[in-house]
């Protein structure tokens, strides 16, 4: 996928249902799995903070999935567990300046 891309809602689903499809089957493999709907700043949607491997090493992640235009946009963030919180402004700062034109 080429940045600005998403992926189209089907027809007959919504953001909340592919969110839950996407994320539900993997919740057990997941370590510290928190959602939440996300609102901030005009953008409304949903959001999944996990820890998951990726390659041998775990991972925390920030997930922020959002809808235009009947297109989904998933904004993901990711650190070791152990530096995430130092990244967490950083992280801040893109989400408040995101927006849709």
């Amino acid at each position: 996928m080429k940045p600005g891309e998403g992926w189209s809602i089907a027809a007959g689903t919504d953001l909340e249902t592919r969110f839950e499809q996407t994320y539900n089957p993997l919740i057990p493999d997941l370590r510290e799995v928190s959602q939440a709907g996300f609102d901030q700043g005009g953008l409304t949607g949903f959001e999944i903070s996990y820890q998951r491997p990726w390659g041998e090493p775990w991972w925390q992640f920030r997930d922020i999935w959002l809808e235009k235009g009947a297109m989904i946009y998933v904004l993901s963030f990711h650190a070791p567990p152990a530096a995430f919180d130092k990244y967490r402004d950083d992280f801040d700062l893109i989400l408040k300046s995101f927006n849709f034109r």
